[in-house]
């Protein structure tokens, strides 16, 4: 019972960063979480959830935009292992990011490897310490790119200039 609450934790948490629901993000971690990322590091809940409100900022930058239009992330390869109050978990996450950069539509997927520590509080497991290390990354060049959501619908037609010669 306890793996497949951890699994449907960290499903929770990928479709909060998709619907921008922050505090589906919040509800996973501890206060004092740790949160590395490549050679980055945030100290506790109220920082990691700052970062995935500014679309235009950290998170951005951490994707290589200058602006995040819209992301979709899935968790894979689940893994955990239970002991007592403590859990490991290990996944893979592939995310794709439309964005822009230099005013310039891109679309950008990459995959990371998570390493989760987690604590049980009460009736709930969250997450204390996350270590992401980036796996891959790719660059995609969009031809049109159609963003059709329930609450927003954006259409990216400057992907379809030709550089000029």
């Amino acid at each position: 019972m306890d793996r497949m609450t951890i699994t449907d934790l960290l499903y929770r948490e990928a479709r909060g960063m998709d619907s921008h629901d922050h505090s589906l993000i919040a509800m996973s971690y501890t206060e004092d979480c740790r949160y590395e990322i490549d050679q980055h590091v945030l100290i506790g809940r109220d920082n990691l959830i700052a970062v995935y409100k500014d679309a235009r900022g950290a998170r951005a930058r951490t994707w290589g935009v200058d602006s995040i239009e819209s992301i979709t992330h899935s968790v894979d390869n689940v893994l955990v292992e239970v002991q007592d109050d403590r859990a490991e978990a290990q996944s893979m996450l592939t995310g794709t990011a439309i964005g822009k950069r230099d005013g310039v539509v891109v679309m950008r997927t990459r995959n990371v490897w998570r390493e989760d520590h987690l604590v049980r509080e009460g009736n709930r497991w969250l997450i204390a310490h996350r270590r992401q290390t980036l796996q891959w990354m790719v660059e995609l060049d969009p031809r049109a790119v159609s963003i059709k959501g329930r609450d927003r619908e954006l259409e990216f037609r400057e992907s379809l200039q030709q550089p000029s010669s």
